[in-house]
């Protein structure tokens, strides 16, 4: 029980820790200040855009289809925990499909998403 806690509380950090981060971080910061339907936008036309890599494309999918499956690395009835997990992967899909995207692409599709 004690470990649990433990482990709980390094993941709750580690997240905090990695976003305090991004913010700082151009095109991070601008990211993640969209509000919640621009950033829906902005998963979608990252997952549509000609100017976006293949394997950008499929990590909007592969995420949705982590999050909807009832087992996880983390399994979710473990008290903050699990969800700190799904919030873990969700922060690491948007690091990758910045880092693997052209920047021009990501402030193009910023732009679009703001609309």
């Amino acid at each position: 029980m004690l470990a649990a806690v433990g482990v709980a509380i390094v993941t709750v950090i580690g997240v905090v820790v990695l976003t305090k981060r991004l913010q700082n971080r151009e095109p991070y910061t601008v990211i993640l200040r969209l509000r919640t339907r621009e950033k829906i936008r902005f998963f979608r036309f990252m997952a549509t855009d000609s100017r976006v890599p293949k394997l950008v494309k499929v990590i909007p999918f592969l995420l949705a289809a982590y999050l909807a499956m009832p087992f996880d690395l983390i399994p979710d009835f473990i008290p903050v925990l699990g969800y700190v997990g799904d919030v873990g992967m969700i922060v690491l899909a948007l690091v990758l499909m910045v880092k693997w995207t052209p920047r021009d692409s990501i402030d193009a599709i910023v732009e679009r998403a703001r609309i």
